[in-house]
């Protein structure tokens, strides 16, 4: 009986936050990628990277 694992709103700000992150040092650190394989996990880490890119 394998379950899907559900993500709280807190775990989905952390990888939110990671993306943000990533983006404020991608100057730094050229070729910057996205960690998570698949969404929703993915999507919420690129709005944080294109929030933190403006």
């Amino acid at each position: 009986m394998n379950e899907p694992h559900v993500m709280t709103e807190f775990q989905y700000s952390r990888i939110y936050a990671q993306g943000w992150n990533a983006a404020r040092t991608a100057a730094t650190k050229p070729g910057v990628r996205n960690p998570y394989p698949r969404d929703p996990e993915r999507e919420r880490w690129r709005q944080g990277f294109m929030a933190g890119s403006q």
